[in-house]
């Protein structure tokens, strides 16, 4: 990650791996966007919920949350959106965090995929 020349206004997806919150949130100081998966025990507190159970894009839940943890919420303090979504032709679930809360939650799941 820290190879990347990373842009201002540019979107980069990035597998788990990946996950460093300090240098995500270098990139949100950019002005870029990120979408990455969460972690399993991320701990965090919901600043805005939505249930989104009955659309047909299999996007299951969508939050704004803000981290809890002392180390993670030190690394990245600003919000991020998450979001839960169904992949049927795996049967799994998978979650995402961003920074960009202006596209279709469905469509940060696409963008993903």
């Amino acid at each position: 990650m820290d190879e990347v020349p990373y842009e201002p206004n540019a979107f980069y997806i990035f597998d788990k791996g990946y996950y460093d919150l300090a240098r995500l949130y270098r990139i949100q100081s950019i002005g870029s966007m990120f979408i990455i998966r969460a972690k399993e025990h991320l701990k965090y507190e919901v600043v805005a919920e939505d249930e989104l159970l009955d659309g047909d894009d299999n996007v299951l839940l969508e939050q704004t949350i803000r981290l809890t943890g002392q180390l993670t919420k030190a690394k990245y303090p600003s919000e991020l959106r998450r979001i839960v979504y169904y992949a049927p032709e795996l049967k799994r679930t998978f979650t995402f965090l961003t920074n960009d809360f202006t596209i279709e939650a469905k469509d940060i799941a696409m963008l993903y995929k």
